[in-house]
């Protein structure tokens, strides 16, 4: 699991900040403090879980809401540090500042740089990152965005000289940096990271439009695939072709919390590398029915799966299912999600029985709406008296109580137009998983579709 971790740069801060964190209650006592190998950065440990908020380009005061260190924020920084079940210490100690310190005594003594230049580089690097196994992963702002590297690292042997004494340090392979996703105008349905500038690493091979949307098995093994584990589950994907967010962590723990999944059916509507499919089925789903469109988010997926020991069966658009013939417990189809109904369809026609369904995920932000009529008709059709509808959505924080009534509304009406009139639509929750802009929410909002007991 990973948390933050606050680097202070200045051992006179250190008491200040472990005491501001103990009041507010996210000083990690088991994990305590430590320190680098090499700056001597003192590492404070938190209990602030990474994924429930977004760092990217917060102040530190902000991301753990705790206007007190305002005091001391020129001398701190945000770090993530990854810590195993039943481990007391993270994994990884070593901080980029530590590795950019390592790199630049590398190449000051190779190119005969200027001391005072080197500790102006060293004291100005970009503070928000990720580790995924061999990638480092910059938010929103690499070096070569950084005026006094600019210029610098125009040199091609420093810069790919640097990098290496990075990727040395941190015992990696490839660095990247990493911006939002963008969905302008829902041109972006299949979630590529258009933004992601790979810095160093062979990332795999030049793709055309064409051939990146329509990759081959060469392709899928010529590329470099990113790997994390959140809450002891295995991701895999390939950073350039599909997304991966660190935030959902929260959202993906509740998933493994649910009761009523034990032995049933979910379905997730946009599966993208099993981001929650994986959830249930760590939940203890009989089977997890995925939909997505990307072949790279499919590959991750299958991947991912496979590390996982989950059993896995694909079905391209052309290809039938019918389901209980194997003992898959994730079926990938490589299609539009507009195809569910008929696939569940098909399934109760050729078993002679309807699928248990109780979870149906909708996990497309900003909204997943153009298929919540499509969702209502999925559990319609379940052979349970009542189904959970997770919908996922980026909204403005003084609009969320206005969207759930409108949401539920908007529900009861699919149901009314379907004939099953005495069928509701309950608002049951609200989930709120993370900030994903100023006055913006990443929100869940759960609704039950309770059908009557004599339905079934």
């Amino acid at each position: 699991m990973e948390f933050l971790t606050i680097a202070v740069n200045n051992r006179q801060y250190v008491k200040k900040c472990k005491s501001i964190l103990e009041r507010n209650g996210k000083f990690d006592k088991l994990r305590g403090i430590s320190m680098t190998d090499t700056d001597k950065q003192y590492l404070i440990h938190t209990t602030q879980e990474a994924g429930e908020l977004n760092v990217a380009g917060s102040s530190v005061s902000s991301v753990f809401n705790i206007p007190e260190l305002k005091e001391i924020e020129d001398s701190i920084s945000v770090i993530i540090s990854t810590q195993c079940k039943n481990d007391k210490k993270p994994r990884s100690l070593r901080s980029l500042k530590s590795a950019v310190t390592y790199a630049l005594a590398s190449i000051e003594r190779r190119y005969e740089m200027n001391p005072k230049r080197i500790d102006d580089l060293a004291s100005d690097i970009p503070n928000r990152y990720s580790i995924y196994g061999d990638l480092l992963l910059l938010q929103n702002t690499g070096f070569e965005n950084i005026q006094c590297w600019h210029d610098i690292l125009e040199d091609q042997n420093i810069k790919t000289d640097f990098y290496r004494h990075i990727c040395k340090y941190l015992k990696i392979t490839h660095i990247a940096v990493n911006a939002p996703i963008a969905f302008e105008c829902g041109l972006n349905s299949m979630r590529i990271p258009s933004n992601l500038v790979c810095i160093y690493g062979d990332f795999g091979s030049d793709l055309n439009s064409r051939r990146a949307s329509e990759p081959l098995r060469e392709d899928f093994e010529a590329e470099f695939w990113a790997i994390t584990m959140q809450n002891e589950i295995f991701q895999t994907w390939a950073p350039r072709h599909t997304m991966f967010s660190r935030g959902n962590i929260k959202e993906k723990a509740r998933v493994i919390k649910f009761s009523n999944i034990k032995k049933k059916v979910a379905i997730d509507l946009y599966a993208g590398i099993g981001y929650f499919a994986f959830s249930y089925c760590a939940a203890g789903a009989d089977l997890v029915l995925c939909w997505e469109i990307n072949p790279w988010s499919v590959e991750g997926l299958l991947r991912g799966a496979k590390r996982n020991k989950w059993l896995t069966k694909l079905c391209k658009r052309d290809e039938s299912w019918k389901f209980g013939i194997d003992k898959s417990k994730i079926v990938v189809f490589q299609e539009s999600n507009t195809f569910a109904i008929s696939r569940i369809r098909d399934a109760h026609h050729d078993a002679n029985q309807r699928l248990a369904v109780t979870h149906i995920n909708l996990g497309l932000l900003p909204t997943s709406e153009p298929i919540w009529k499509d969702a209502v008709q999925l559990a319609l059709l379940s052979s349970e008296d009542s189904v959970m509808l997770h919908v996922h959505c980026n909204i403005a924080t003084e609009d969320i109580e206005v969207w759930c009534k409108s949401t539920k509304k908007q529900f009861q009406s699919y149901v009314n137009v379907s004939g099953n009139i005495e069928t509701n639509i309950l608002f049951e929750h609200i989930e709120l998983v993370k900030s994903y802009a100023p006055g913006v929410m990443h929100i869940v909002g759960d609704f039950k579709v309770q059908k009557p007991l004599s339905d079934n």
